[in-house]
């Protein structure tokens, strides 16, 4: 069925550079989203802890 030349994938060939780009461009953007996500969380984090604290009186438990 599949039996041209063409359709047969050569072995150990590397793909075009176009994808070898486009999968490059994927991950940093993918991690450029993932830092802006966790910076986020950081901050929501240190927000949450301050007015955590200024409720409590900023009074530590000792365990």
């Amino acid at each position: 069925m599949f039996s041209h030349p063409r359709w047969v994938p050569q072995p150990n060939s590397e793909p075009p550079e176009v994808i070898i780009t486009f999968e490059f461009t994927r991950n940093f953007y993918r991690e450029v989203a993932h830092r802006q996500e966790f910076e986020q969380y950081c901050d929501w984090y240190y927000k949450t802890a301050l007015k955590n604290r200024n409720r409590s009186g900023g009074a530590v438990l000792n365990r």
